[in-house]
């Protein structure tokens, strides 16, 4: 329809011998007409997406969209559309990206000097809906990947619905607000063996999250001077006639660490996040 709008445009004014013109007003006629059919397409939607907490960069999110038409009418020729929060920075994180990307460029060059930078935070397609009729629920599939690690913010959802003549789209937008945390992108590691040796580890393997001394019990023995006094087991002392203290098995196991360089001059160094993506695929 556009093309034929621009063709017939260009044959118009020589009206003496075409009648291009014509077809000109009758094609723009359609057009507004599609237009105000769409600007007077009134529905109420309410939105339930059951989305998981977690995603992966590069890897494809398959979750459900539940629609109900709080409408009395039958609801035909829908899609679906997610609304995510604008991505794009501030002006200041903007610049400091590009002068931290105009560095790395030598001078006197003129290839490579346009900033080029995408702030998408995922790629997705529009979904079709099934007919929803008064009242009814229907549930969408949505396929989405995202782009970049941190948390992915949603504002809603958008229902839109071809006019009549199928040349124009009415939107309706519906909140639906919520967050999925993305983590970062993990790639496939062969088996490793970390070198080490075994060494002792007050208080075992609880370590790790708290300080104190291993619960691991193991028996009972004799006082011997230097035993916590909380140690003692005050019902074995009471039969025994002498103090008892209870015995814990000490802990030993290898321990290592991962350390990831996050000093950087560049606020989105592609580098740096593969740097993240490697040192989460080793965790």
């Amino acid at each position: 329809m556009l093309v034929g709008v621009i063709v017939v445009s260009l044959m118009g004014p020589d009206t003496e011998n075409n009648v291009s013109y014509q077809a000109f007003a009758f094609l723009v006629c359609l057009l507004l007409l599609s237009m105000c059919l769409a600007m007077f397409y009134r529905a109420r939607f309410t939105a339930t997406r059951l989305a998981p907490r977690y995603g992966t960069v590069g890897s494809p999110m398959h979750y459900r969209v539940r629609i109900k038409n709080e409408s009395n009418k039958l609801q035909t020729g829908l899609t679906l559309l997610e609304d995510l929060e604008d991505p794009r920075p501030r002006f200041r994180a903007w610049h400091a990206a590009k002068v931290a990307e105009d560095r790395r460029v030598k001078s006197f060059r003129i290839s490579g000097r346009r900033y080029r930078k995408t702030f998408r935070a995922a790629r997705l397609r529009h979904s079709p809906m099934p007919d929803a009729g008064p009242g009814q629920e229907v549930e969408v599939s949505i396929d989405l990947t995202p782009l970049k690690r941190g948390t992915l913010r949603f504002k809603g959802v958008t229902v839109g619905r071809v006019d009549a003549l199928g040349l124009f789209r009415a939107f309706v937008h519906v909140p639906a607000p919520q967050s999925v945390t993305v983590l970062p992108k993990r790639y496939p590691l062969p088996p490793i063996e970390f070198p080490g040796t075994l060494k002792y580890q007050a208080g075992g393997v609880a370590m790790a999250s708290n300080v104190g001394q291993s619960d691991e019990f193991v028996s009972l023995r004799d006082y011997r001077s230097g035993d916590p006094i909380r140690h003692i087991h005050w019902r074995s002392w009471a039969k025994a006639g002498k103090p008892v203290v209870k015995e814990f098995e000490d802990e030993f196991f290898v321990r290592h660490a991962l350390i990831l360089d996050t000093f950087t001059d560049h606020p989105n160094s592609e580098v740096f996040e593969d740097a993240v993506s490697v040192a989460a695929s080793f965790a």
